[in-house]
């Protein structure tokens, strides 16, 4: 359309058409745009602020901070707004705090929706881990980490579940173990899920035994134990937890590749050999 005019109020347009015609108020400013073509505001649904665009560098990635990381949008909001977006989507990348400062007017951008985080399963389009044990995601406060293998909270009627079926152990022969892992694929549970759950559910039942024995101990024996005593006691526990450390870390990564088929087969024939000793 030629000789055409624009009108904006407040930020907004609110009237565009000929100029022949068009009320202009008195006091407003007049750009002239004659020879000029005049577009509306593009939007971009996929982009990520916080990216240089230049490819993937790992070692300029691994060198770079979190914070300097996160001001890369400060520079691309500016440019994106010249570009003449005026609406963005960023698919990952920046927080909200970045859209917040944008509509404070702290720096020039575009309107912002955030996604804040993408998420993806392990060895995911998100996950960036590497072989030599570096993970280039840095979680922020306002940007949680990006890697996520299911649901973390566990509901409280699930848990109810499990510990019902972990009573079950109080039966002679009856494994905590192999009732938790029941009791949890019965109620909808991953693998990994329930495993966590299970050494967790461990930790009090633990604790509050160990509180049980030393009182005992200090019943029979009100002078407390003895210095050489409580160093055996001292270096039990840091062995236990090492060893605990270590086997926990590598059965989680093992049932996330592998199922619980053989330990219900091992459970079997370990009670059919117990049996035979006891009654055969």
């Amino acid at each position: 359309m030629r000789e055409a005019v624009v009108i904006i109020e407040n930020g907004r347009v609110t009237k565009s058409g000929k100029r022949n015609g068009a009320t202009v108020p008195r006091d407003a400013e007049r750009i002239d745009a004659a020879g000029l073509t005049l577009l509306p505001g593009l939007i971009d649904c996929h982009v990520h602020l916080t990216n240089l665009g230049e490819g993937l560098d790992f070692a300029r990635e691994l060198t770079t901070p979190p914070t300097l990381e996160l001001m890369r949008a400060v520079r691309a909001a500016k440019r994106t707004l010249e570009a003449g977006f005026t609406a963005v989507r960023d698919a990952a990348g920046s927080p909200a705090g970045v859209r917040m400062a944008i509509d404070a007017g702290y720096f020039p951008g575009p309107r912002m929706f955030v996604t804040v985080s993408a998420l993806s399963q392990t060895g995911g389009h998100t996950d960036s881990h590497f072989m030599c044990g570096a993970d280039l995601d840095v979680p922020l406060p306002d940007r949680p980490y990006m890697v996520v293998d299911g649901v973390e909270n566990m509901r409280w009627w699930q848990a109810l579940a499990i510990g019902l079926f972990q009573a079950l152990a109080l039966v002679p022969g009856v494994s905590r173990a192999a009732a938790t892992v029941l009791g949890g694929l019965a109620v909808g549970l991953n693998r990994r899920t329930i495993v966590v759950f299970s050494f967790l559910l461990a930790v009090p039942t633990m604790l509050a035994a160990s509180v049980f024995s030393l009182y005992s101990q200090y019943k029979d024996q009100p002078a407390g134990m003895t210095a050489e005593e409580g160093v055996y006691l001292a270096v039990g526990m840091v062995v236990s937890f090492v060893v605990a450390l270590v086997v926990v870390r590598w059965l989680l990564r093992f049932v996330q590749t592998h199922t619980f088929v053989w330990f219900g087969v091992y459970r079997i024939v370990a009670a059919g050999v117990f049996w035979w000793l006891l009654f055969g």
